[in-house]
């Protein structure tokens, strides 16, 4: 995050409900995440970087190349 971004997101910080909303989210996720810990298997192959799927960087990086290809 830039300086500047962190400025303005000090200028306007969120509604105490979406602050609410998020810790509840990261709560749940976390709480669901340590009931059904990943097999050991997946686990290292993630700690590898050998993990089936694609890396959110890669994704990222394709959706805005689609955007810019459509003019916006």
């Amino acid at each position: 995050m830039s300086q500047d971004q962190a400025v303005e997101q000090l200028r306007h910080p969120p509604s105490p409900d979406t602050q609410s909303r998020h810790v509840l989210r990261r709560w749940w996720l976390r709480a669901r995440l340590y009931a059904d810990p990943l097999p050991e298997e997946a686990r290292a192959a993630v700690e590898a970087g050998q993990a089936p799927g694609r890396p959110a960087a890669a994704v990222v990086r394709e959706a805005v190349v689609a955007r810019e290809a459509r003019g916006r």
